[in-house]
């Protein structure tokens, strides 16, 4: 039986967080995720209120999953940057990163780093992707980005701004 955590106090889009988490734990047949149904079910996430898991959340990150592992797999020592990560259980899923930075709101961060326990890989950032402050966290070498959901919220030229910025 797994133990009960306090379900995070989320409001807004910061509590998006919790029901992609949430469609990733309810489609074991379409994504393994031990981490993200371990943590669904600690915080009671189908009493949530959070509405229907929808399977394509789960079908996004399944794919996503694949293009990481194929360019981990082709990219000794890589690492990875999530940013927007929320309550997103990628690092668990994947395998051969030299280093994982993780980008999110600070109330995010924190209800993040109450509920996982992470190795001395995982580096963290609490503010706004759209800062150039942890950009200082990088190390040189092969980088993959994700920003699985961030995209959505920002307006299509701060998205260019930072896709510019990452490419330099």
């Amino acid at each position: 039986m797994t133990d009960a955590l306090a379900r995070p106090e989320l409001e807004g889009v910061a509590k998006t967080s919790l029901w992609t988490l949430r469609c990733r734990a309810a489609h074991p047949n379409i994504i393994h995720d031990p981490e993200a149904q371990r943590l669904s079910e600690a915080v009671a996430l189908d009493e949530a209120g959070l509405g229907h898991a929808a399977r394509s959340f789960a079908v996004r990150a399944a794919r996503i999953d694949e293009h990481l592992q194929a360019f981990l797999t082709n990219h000794d020592g890589a690492q990875v940057v999530s940013l927007g990560e929320g309550f997103e259980t990628q690092s668990f899923r994947v395998h051969g990163y030299r280093r994982w930075v993780s980008v999110d709101r600070p109330e995010v961060m924190s209800a993040r780093q109450n509920v996982f326990s992470f190795d001395e890989r995982h580096v963290f950032y609490s503010g706004s992707a759209l800062d150039d402050a942890w950009f200082d966290l990088l190390v040189p070498g092969p980088l993959f980005v994700v920003a699985l959901g961030l995209f959505f919220y920002l307006a299509e030229t701060m998205v260019a701004d930072l896709v510019a910025k990452l490419s330099h």
